[in-house]
């Protein structure tokens, strides 16, 4: 069995015992009354008739037939491709029809969706859950702390690609946990991949681009504006006291900068120089410190 069916079996068995604690149903998620049997009547007669079909089931299966049509095929896969492709349009369907009704969207789940998600409560916590134990399994496969500086805290620290072709990949396979469940399927390369925390991986793609940046007096002005704006305000970090500048930058103490990005014309930078550098709703974070901010309001708006 390999670590991808290990840990999908693992996730399968909390979530049955979770079901059993609760004292409800390990199939139908619905209330027990048959406690402390782990199925309801309904689900234990169901059981006992896929158990009778499971020997005509088998039959077929060595005669290399289709389970659904019965039919001659490759014997690789249980149903043909036609069946398969059929199955697979009906699901989507199911899914889609679940959505639009307000239901849950996993399969055999009839909850009514957790606000702004398209899944129950109790999935949503699961997948999250999930989630955290890919990214954790993720970081420690690549040394649990940053390559460059050995910063160490999960909340500040990313997968980068060493070959700068994250942008593309992203592209093909998505991010965040759809990345790290890639990782675990490729079983965590370490030639093309990398841990660094946000500080190390902003401070490489800087000069990443400066490399290629023409020299100009335009760039040059703008990084003494920049430069100038860090001295105002306070030129460290007010967390952690960082003190490189490339490490640092400004944040939004009432987290409204996504609202004000869009109402300022021209450069931030200009906008604070203009307003006398305001002190009451801005400060200096280094990309580790914002970063850590922004998880802890995504997870204190969780709970």
């Amino acid at each position: 069995m390999n670590t991808q069916h290990r840990d999908r079996s693992r996730y399968s068995k909390l979530r049955r015992e979770a079901l059993y604690e609760s004292r409800k149903c390990v199939r139908c998620r619905q209330d027990n009354p048959r406690y402390p049997k782990k199925k309801c009547e309904p689900c234990a007669k169901l059981e006992y008739e896929r158990a009778k079909a499971s020997g005509r089931k088998l039959k077929i299966l060595e005669q290399g037939k289709c389970l659904a049509c019965e039919t001659p095929h490759d014997g690789v896969t249980q149903i043909c491709r036609k069946c398969s492709d059929r199955y697979s349009r009906a699901a989507k369907k199911s899914h889609r029809k679940k959505v639009f009704n307000g239901l849950c969207r996993m399969d055999g789940c009839v909850a009514k969706q957790k606000p702004g998600a398209k899944t129950c409560q109790y999935h949503a916590d699961l997948n999250r859950q999930k989630d955290s134990e890919d990214k954790a399994s993720a970081f420690n496969s690549y040394g649990g702390k940053c390559v460059k500086c050995g910063y160490s805290d999960f909340d500040a620290l990313c997968i980068d690609h060493v070959f700068d072709d994250g942008k593309l990949e992203r592209r093909k396979i998505g991010k965040g946990a759809d990345m790290y469940r890639h990782l675990k399927k490729l079983g965590y390369p370490q030639d093309r991949y990398q841990l660094l925390c946000f500080s190390c991986n902003m401070v490489k793609e800087k000069r990443k681009r400066a490399e290629h940046a023409k020299a100009g007096p335009s760039v040059q002005c703008a990084r003494r504006l920049r430069q100038q704006v860090i001295e105002e305000y306070g030129g460290k970090c007010t967390q952690c006291s960082e003190e490189d500048s490339e490490r640092l930058c400004i944040d939004h103490v009432n987290n409204d900068g996504a609202i004000q990005r869009r109402k300022i014309k021209g450069g931030f930078y200009w906008w604070l120089k203009k307003h006398g550098f305001p002190k009451d709703r801005y400060q200096l974070l280094c990309f580790n410190c914002n970063q850590k901010k922004m998880i802890k309001k995504i997870k204190e708006s969780l709970c």
